[in-house]
């Protein structure tokens, strides 16, 4: 969670979140140890009253922290002085945040620029790089931090020089910000320092691990919980539109591969090309009566947990989408294809956000990629809280419509031609 990071530095806001995630998830995993141990009995008000009052405790103890550290940092003669090269436009405000934080113990004082950009006023003393080696004979600065681009190879080692004769520590921002991920990381292999510029949380071995544990556990108990309702639904689609019960297609997974899912049938039976190559939209007429209550409640999908027992899908994910839509999609739309470098889910972040069905697959590609980039296993359990809560209050706000043809004209043409036949359907008197 990165509250014990030395360089990590939360405000306020970020850390009393993180450790309450700690407290939860804490809570959750002795639930789960109660639950596997039925001998341990505690009274669920006592579980409450612990979880509440370690919230005040932390909060109360961290605040404290801050300002002792915050006095300490201002009665101190002399913080760590930082002085800046490189770019303005990107150092600058790094500065300006840092000097904002006194309780961090740094005072940033000086900028040495190439060229100044902009005129406004600035509390750094803004100095040409040509005066840096003359004024750190004279000053030295605690902390260096540079930020220059390859083709200034010769001054950075310069600079290096400088800092080696001085004492001073050099931090080195790498030209290369548009490209790296804001939790970007660098890993040592062989001695070869390899910077990570698509941060995967879920391709690290105990990430992967973490998230398949809990997968496998909460979609075995979901099963356990829901499998009575099968008989019932599947009596359902019987009765009111016939066989089959079930509906199977290939979709796209993990590294691009297909895969099979499963789902209770809620269309009327039709052939591969158009339910392959059809996208389904509000109010689209190939869906059932049973159907359209099925698709509201999700409990078309609950067939899905069988997937995630199989290792084809995970509980929550990016939605698995038709080979069809993806090869349109991936040339349309940039960054699509990155939503494939994790397993698809039953729910996710997009759909939580109301992006689920005819609405933006830009707006939902950026919710899938922030979700595989910030991966973490309260996040999981986020969602599928969230999914929940929506499923007794629905939630779906007005979005703009995805970038094809006019489906329903196409659905109701496909209609039309006879190729998904409209079963006539006469009511049956209950004695």
């Amino acid at each position: 969670l990165g509250i014990y990071d030395a360089k990590k530095r939360l405000n306020f806001g970020g850390e009393w979140i993180s450790f309450v995630k700690g407290i939860f998830l804490s809570m959750v995993f002795y639930l789960s140890f109660m639950f596997l141990a039925k001998e341990v009995h505690i009274s669920r008000g006592f579980l409450l009253l612990f979880f509440f009052t370690n919230i005040l405790y932390l909060t109360i103890s961290r605040a404290f922290l801050r300002k002792w550290f915050l006095h300490k940092n201002k009665k101190s003669k002399r913080p760590h002085e930082i002085w800046f090269v490189g770019k303005q436009g990107l150092l600058l405000p790094f500065a300006e945040r840092l000097a904002k934080n006194p309780h961090y113990g740094y005072q940033p004082t000086r900028l040495y620029v190439d060229k100044k950009s902009g005129s406004g006023k600035s509390f750094l003393e803004i100095k040409s790089f040509s005066k840096l080696f003359t004024d750190l004979s004279d000053k030295k600065p605690d902390i260096l931090i540079c930020a220059h681009t390859v083709q200034n190879g010769k001054g950075l080692r310069k600079i290096l020089n400088a800092a080696d004769e001085y004492g001073i520590q050099v931090y080195i921002v790498p030209d290369m910000s548009a490209f790296l991920a804001h939790n970007t990381f660098i890993e040592v292999v062989e001695g070869m320092p390899l910077i990570s510029v698509q941060n995967i949380p879920l391709r690290r071995g105990y990430n992967w691990f973490l998230k398949r544990g809990f997968d496998v556990v909460f979609s075995a108990l979901a099963l356990l919980l829901v499998s009575p309702l099968f008989p019932f639904v599947a009596l359902a689609i019987y009765l009111t539109d016939g066989r089959p019960i079930f509906f199977s297609q290939i979709r796209v997974g993990l590294d691009n591969k297909p895969f099979k899912i499963y789902k209770f049938r809620t269309m009327v039976v039709q052939d591969k090309e158009t339910s392959d190559k059809l996208w389904t939209v509000d109010n689209d007429p190939r869906i059932t009566k049973i159907g359209r209550f099925l698709r509201k409640t999700n409990i078309d999908e609950l067939p899905q947990f069988w997937n995630v027992l199989k290792g084809d899908m995970s509980v929550v994910g990016p939605r698995a989408e038709r080979p069809y839509f993806v090869e349109k999609f991936k040339k349309d739309i940039g960054g699509y294809m990155k939503r494939h470098q994790v397993k698809s889910g039953i729910t996710g972040l997009a759909q939580v956000l109301g992006l689920r069905g005819d609405t933006s697959i830009e707006k939902r590609i950026q919710a899938d990629i922030y979700y595989i980039e910030n991966w973490s296993l309260f996040l999981d359990i986020q969602i599928i809280f969230l999914t929940a809560v929506q499923l007794v209050i629905p939630y779906r706000p007005k979005m703009s419509k995805i970038p094809l043809e006019s489906e329903q004209a196409k659905i109701k043409k496909v209609i039309k031609k006879k190729r998904i036949p409209k079963k006539k359907t006469t009511k049956k008197r209950v004695v």
